[in-house]
């Protein structure tokens, strides 16, 4: 049986040191995507938009970089607009995808849309990486809860802790 995974893109376009991506592609295919959500285009209840023009160009020319570099390596980035919980469920459905990867974010609505993922597709497994973080909450010399009141304090404690080096570069 082939083993298909689906990387979803987000916030984290790159290649080179992609911890996410590079857990991901352990697989027999592998499915690239970004999702281009419209809502982002339409005013919130302050009247500001989450997609500017200048962002979205900014956007679609690093789309199209990583997409260059992903074709290099006889891959394709697919590029879908749409509600991201729902482009990505049907391509769950449509691929028979496994295991589904991305970058961790931060963000609330972001985690949302992960949630949302996860229980709509429990037979499948879904794993986030961090790919922006230096350092996990466990790998501190003091809980969260503790931190250092200012950055010097904590750069103090933290400067001498080991440091994980790049992943291996993605050849395929």
């Amino acid at each position: 049986m082939v083993k298909t995974h689906l990387f979803w893109f987000s916030q984290d376009l790159r290649l080179h040191d992609n911890l996410a991506l590079h857990a991901a592609s352990n697989c027999d295919q592998l499915l690239l995507v970004y999702c281009l959500d419209p809502a982002e285009f339409k005013p919130n209840r302050y009247g500001v938009r989450g997609m500017s023009q200048h962002r979205f160009r900014f956007l679609y020319e690093g789309l199209l970089d990583i997409d260059q570099q992903l074709q290099r390596l006889g891959q394709t980035l697919l590029i879908c607009m749409g509600n991201p919980i729902e482009v990505i469920s049907t391509l769950i459905r449509e691929h028979n995808i496994k295991q589904v990867f991305t970058s961790d974010s931060v963000g609330f609505y972001e985690r949302k849309r992960w949630q949302t993922l996860s229980q709509r597709h429990q037979e499948i497994s879904f794993t986030r990486v961090n790919t922006t973080r230096l350092f996990e909450s466990d790998q501190l010399p003091f809980s969260v809860e503790n931190l250092p009141e200012s950055f010097s304090g904590f750069r103090k404690r933290v400067e001498d802790l080991p440091i994980n080096a790049p992943c291996p570069r993605i050849t395929q």
